[in-house]
């Protein structure tokens, strides 16, 4: 080396000294040499290996000074400086945690740097959650210097998808992603920058969103390693939201369509993204929206039946009768699928609260398939509880399960395999609780033309097959006429069971129907009615909010309910309305039975349950 270059070279050194102690000495966002870097950048392509490793080193001492420009390289046309400047950036030093962070959130942030790619992503979301905003600062901070672009831009959705700043302090939020972010023009920095743009004027940022989902949505379809379907669809989920509160009838139709179009691409979920996207829009009132997605999707909606009753629906809560049934009408006539594909269906528009459209495919099951056929059965059971039940026509109820019942004894005596099949204990259970539940119909029947006796005797049938049957022993304990040991027998029953969900409650606490059936159980004899209460609650609290919608949804199912829309099953709510009930408030029992029923419109024991309470709340106010 001669003279000339080695005054170069350290004159070189002595200016990269003063940006590494500015580095050092002040915050990330401190002064850059860029033309300095940049030159040290240049070398990481350099013949010699000495030359190259030497860069290395200075850039990795840079730290933060050097990530934007790093940043920039890693997608250099050289193969060598881009390959280079991707190994460098993950191993800058790069201080996670300040002085000024919240003391939990230095502890977590402490041994960032060390931690694998998945427990990055969990702490990314443990941030997300804290009270205050407190993650806000770290998260930017993430955004900003973390070398893999996804747990970037999962930081970056983390904060879109968190609880809004409130308005009075959206000045510290902005000043805070302003300090963390400062002098960054990557991608998921300028997500956040664009998301508190949008709290402060909604309309003007719509727009630009779809540019970057759509970029995203470019980069997922070509492979690339920036972003994932998980990224891209957390913006989505964030942009359907802002949609939702603050655009016009149909400003939800673009982020739903991309929704359903990314599932389609990775998975060829469109059924079931549709399922999301109709349920989603009419339970939100989105009728615009609906209205784009039936006429973008004409031709895959006409070939499903499911997707056909949900439009019936959709136009049935805008008022549209005649609308709905000539649709529900081109649903049941589908030729599409077999005999046995239409239980699911029906199963599904029963809890979207069309029992009058299921009861149709059912009747047409029950009348096309043998008796004792396993779909035959399923159909009769739900005709019998969903609606005959419903209507109190007890006897008929009974029957359609008796004929069933009959026909499968019936095989156990001619077929070898059948009768192995039913032997079984899982046979034998299974048979004893569909008589237990024929047994109960006919009970209601004898109630209802005052044959107390002989009710008495049904409902001990009854118990006799299924002793964990709350509608049962809720039934022993209004029996009419009962003596006083009959009533302790009762209440003993009672509490026996409801020792019993308990203790399935605090073995499998996520389980909702434990919490459910306790609730109902207690709300409906006696006992602790605020605890009752609190286990309702916790039964619409616990997910799946809707059981049917995982079957529906399918692999879409954790995505969509992570929107956090997924609405409360109306029979969980109905049970909570008795809950209020039991527990002396009729104005929140009159509220949540009312939401049942707005979702079980056609359910007239929940309709009765309503009347009650109205009467008493009349009679409760003219005293």
């Amino acid at each position: 080396m001669n003279v000339s270059l080695r005054i170069v070279g350290a004159l070189l050194a002595i200016r990269l000294f003063c940006v590494c102690a500015e580095a050092h000495a002040a915050r990330s966002d401190a002064p850059q040499d860029t033309e300095a870097i940049q030159k040290i950048i240049a070398q990481l392509g350099d013949e010699q290996y000495s030359v190259r490793h030497r860069a290395e080193q200075q850039l990795i001492e840079l730290g933060t000074a050097a990530f934007d420009q790093l940043l920039a390289a890693s997608v250099h046309s050289d193969l060598e400086i881009s390959s280079r400047a991707s190994y460098i950036l993950p191993r800058l030093r790069i201080q996670w945690e300040r002085e000024d962070d919240p003391a939990e959130v230095r502890g977590l942030l402490k041994a960032y740097g060390e931690l694998p790619q998945s427990e990055r992503e969990n702490l990314i979301q443990t941030l997300a959650v804290l009270g205050d905003h407190r993650g806000l600062g770290p998260l930017c901070r993430i955004t900003r210097y973390e070398a893999s672009p996804t747990i970037a831009r999962a930081a970056a959705v983390a904060i879109l998808n968190s609880k809004k700043v409130a308005t009075d302090r959206l000045a510290w939020a902005k000043s805070v992603v302003e300090q963390e972010t400062s002098g960054s023009s990557r991608r998921p920095v300028q997500w956040i920058q664009l998301h508190f743009d949008r709290l402060q004027q909604p309309a003007d940022a719509a727009d630009a969103w779809l540019g970057h989902i759509d970029h995203e949505l470019a980069l997922l379809k070509k492979g690339e390693s920036q972003t994932n379907a998980e990224v891209v669809f957390g913006l989505l989920k964030y942009d359907l939201a802002e949609c939702r509160l603050t655009g016009g009838q149909g400003s939800t139709f673009e982020p739903l369509r991309r929704m359903i179009d990314l599932r389609i691409d990775v998975g060829g979920e469109f059924h079931n993204a549709m399922v999301f996207a109709l349920s989603w829009s009419t339970d939100n009132e989105q009728w615009k929206t609906v209205e784009q997605l039936e006429n973008h999707y004409a031709d895959q909606l006409g070939e499903d039946r499911l997707l056909l009753y949900m439009l019936a629906e959709s136009a049935q809560r805008q008022g549209e009768s005649g609308r709905a049934n000539e649709i529900a009408e081109r649903a049941f006539q589908l030729a599409i699928g077999d005999i046995h594909q239409r239980y699911e269906v029906s199963s599904m528009i029963g809890e979207l609260g069309r029992h009058d459209w299921a009861e149709r495919e059912w009747q047409y099951m029950i009348e096309n398939l043998p008796v004792s056929d396993g779909t035959s059965f399923a159909a009769r059971r739900d005709l019998a509880t969903m609606r005959l039940f419903d209507r109190e026509e007890y006897q008929k109820a009974a029957d359609l399960l008796g004929e069933a019942l009959d026909a499968i004894n019936k095989q156990m005596g001619e077929d070898k395999n059948k009768k192995r099949q039913f032997n079984s204990k899982t046979g034998r259970q299974w048979l004893a609780q569909n008589r237990a539940q024929q047994d109960f119909f006919l009970a209601c029947q004898e109630e209802k033309q005052g044959n107390f006796q002989q009710q008495r005797k049904l409902l001990d049938a009854a118990y006799k097959g299924d002793v964990e049957n709350p509608d049962v022993l809720i039934a022993m304990y209004r029996l009419q006429g009962a003596d006083e040991a009959y009533k302790k027998t009762t209440l003993g029953r009672i509490q026996a069971l409801s020792r019993k969900l308990e203790t399935q409650i605090e073995a499998e606490p996520s389980v909702p129907n434990y919490y459910n059936h306790w609730a109902w159980l207690i709300s409906n004899t006696e006992g602790d009615f605020k605890k009752a209460v609190a286990y309702s609650r916790r039964s619409i609290e616990v997910v799946p909010k809707e059981p049917y919608l995982k079957g529906m949804l399918g692999i879409c199912y954790d995505e969509m309910r992570s929107i956090d829309w997924l609405p409360p099953s109306p029979s969980y709510l109905d049970t909570l309305g008795r809950c209020y009930y039991a527990a002396g408030d009729l104005d929140s029992a009159i509220k949540y039975q009312r939401q049942a029923i707005r979702r079980h419109p056609h359910m007239a024991v929940m309709r009765r349950q309503l009347e009650l309470f109205e009467r008493e709340l009349a009679a409760r106010d003219e005293k």
